[in-house]
């Protein structure tokens, strides 16, 4: 039994040095793996000129006008990271405006308050939600970072449903 225990642990020490994938993973390492990420996506958006801030209890979002990514402090390293990929699809939604309008020719940009309240408005920013998000898994995967798909998955359903019930019956997405 100590000799089939010794292996294992061998091999898995042999296994974590090699690679980059960890068979064991504590939860304090998970942790400080994704405030590293996080790290890296702030440092990726300071590229765009747009500053990661935390602030306690304030709702996650980004001010193109600010050039600010605001993420609420009171969630867990890995929500963090998660909502600040998300944040930063926006960034790269509105740095290629041009290209998501074209592909979502609805009202996402407008200021008429009448346009504003319309349906395709409305679905225009679900459209522009789920873009964002899309647009964040892809900037974790090519910055090489680990996400937990079903958690991510599951971010998505909870976030975008708000938005889908702002849009149907007129309640605050968040």
């Amino acid at each position: 039994m100590k000799k089939t225990l010794d292996n294992a642990l061998l091999f898995w020490y042999i296994y974590n040095i090699v690679s980059d994938e960890t068979l064991f993973e504590t939860r304090d390492m998970k942790l400080r793996r994704y405030e590293k990420q996080f790290k890296e996506v702030s440092k990726w958006a300071g590229k765009y000129g747009v500053k990661v801030k935390l602030a306690w209890g304030e709702d996650d979002c980004y001010e193109p006008s600010e050039k600010t990514i605001t993420i609420n402090s009171r969630q867990g390293p890995e929500i963090r990271y998660y909502t600040l990929l998300h944040e930063c699809g926006h960034v790269l939604i509105a740095n290629h405006w041009k290209d998501f309008d074209k592909e979502h020719p609805m009202y996402a940009s407008s200021t008429d308050l009448r346009t504003a309240k319309s349906k395709a408005f409305k679905v225009s920013i679900v459209a522009e939600e789920l873009e964002a998000w899309k647009r964040g898994r892809r900037l974790s995967k090519k910055l090489g970072h680990k996400i937990n798909d079903e958690k991510f998955d599951n971010l998505i359903t909870e976030n975008v449903m708000s938005y889908i019930k702002w849009a149907a019956v007129g309640t605050e997405p968040y």
